[in-house]
């Protein structure tokens, strides 16, 4: 799942954001929404899942309700990928996923931003209004730098994915899938980056600045200084299980996270070397992950897990909880609780401020925490 860089200064009792798809994060699988994806990739229902409890007391209670509803025509779709940006306006939360679908929020409603196109649209980023782009199967990748003004490229004759796509500015990105892929748009002339006998799935990438780039995927981590794409060295792993990394963030590259399935979470210090994090989670996958700043950390994934890294390991346990009350001591609106965690699979979460984040999960469900509590 992905977002636009910013640097947000959250109080210490304040949240931060992640997105997926793509980075963050990028390219849910497919199946119905109380499905879940288990480590060996198959699908388990809700009722046939058996989670790991949360030992643990939570970091923080917050208020958290149901943010006002995505449009009804979501339904039967799903959500691929989730982030936001903030512009002279305000936050602009965004999402995209089946049908075409890529949404941006105004305020009090979403607008939809056509790509003249029905297709699956894996991941998406956005920078502002008139910067965004998205990727899908087939090789399709759109741009729009303008309003109204949108470019489609067709990267593959066959049927490979890209599963996530990052802007470096207004006339370069980057985009990753299937197969090794790795593209990058240089004004109007793409580059084919792929890297010689490397043939894994990338689903991820992020990057700090024009130059610096890292993608990850199916046991892979790939490091962009600007010229040359590097192979990474994977951080060891006791139980030689390998490592699907399904989103990245950072501040910049001396600070670095991956996160993927199994409940993984890998840092990337000032040498270089990734090393494995303590998230308290070993069952299912992370699906995004996002970096306010080198001390304050956040993912999310399936079953409504969420962790929370402030500076030290282990990960703290993050709840989102819905109060019972409303600040007037009115019972809370059944209409507005967050649904239990076995109902929510996130595909990313993003904010504009501490008082204002949002998560998203595959069904459309729009999780908000706001302390100004519009009931």
């Amino acid at each position: 799942m992905k977002q636009a860089f910013l640097v947000l200064l959250f109080s210490s009792f304040g949240f931060l954001a992640c997105s997926s798809p793509p980075g963050g994060g990028s390219g849910s699988d497919d199946g119905q929404p109380d499905v879940v994806d288990t480590d060996e990739g198959q699908g388990t229902t809700t009722g046939e899942e058996i989670s790991e409890p949360d030992t643990k007391p939570p970091a923080q209670e917050s208020e958290w309700t149901l943010a006002p509803h995505v449009p009804s025509d979501i339904a039967g779709k799903q959500v691929r990928d989730f982030s936001g940006f903030v512009d002279e306006n305000g936050p602009r939360p965004y999402f995209c996923g089946d049908g075409g679908i890529f949404r941006i929020n105004q305020g009090s409603e979403w607008t939809d931003v056509d790509l003249f196109s029905s297709d699956r649209i894996n991941a998406c980023h956005a920078v502002n209004m008139d910067l965004l782009a998205a990727v899908g199967d087939q090789g399709h990748v759109w741009k729009r730098a303008g309003t109204d003004n949108w470019q489609s490229h067709d990267l593959f004759a066959e049927a490979p994915q890209l599963l996530d796509v990052w802007i470096s500015n207004v006339t370069s990105l980057t985009v990753v899938g299937v197969a090794g892929s790795i593209y990058r748009l240089n004004v109007d002339t793409w580059e084919d980056q792929r890297i010689g006998g490397e043939s894994a799935t990338l689903e991820t990438l992020w990057g700090p600045n024009d130059t610096e780039l890292f993608a990850g995927g199916d046991n892979i981590l790939l490091h962009y200084d600007g010229s040359t794409w590097t192979v990474e060295d994977l951080p060891l792993d006791a139980e030689e299980t390998g490592f699907k990394i399904k989103d990245l963030t950072g501040t910049d590259k001396d600070h670095v996270w991956a996160v993927g399935d199994k409940g993984k979470v890998a840092f990337r210090d000032a040498s270089g070397t990734w090393s494995y994090q303590d998230s308290q989670w070993k069952i299912l996958a992370f699906n995004a992950v996002y970096a306010l700043s080198e001390n304050d950390v956040i993912t999310v994934g399936d079953k409504g897990k969420a962790r929370r890294y402030l500076g030290q390991e282990p990960w703290d346990i993050l709840k989102v909880v819905t109060p019972k009350k409303t600040p007037l001591g009115d019972k809370w609106p059944a209409g507005q609780k967050v649904p239990p965690e076995d109902l929510l699979k996130y595909v990313g979460c993003w904010a504009a401020d501490a008082d204002n984040i949002w998560l998203m999960g595959s069904t459309g469900l729009f999780v908000q925490y706001n302390d100004d509590y519009i009931l």
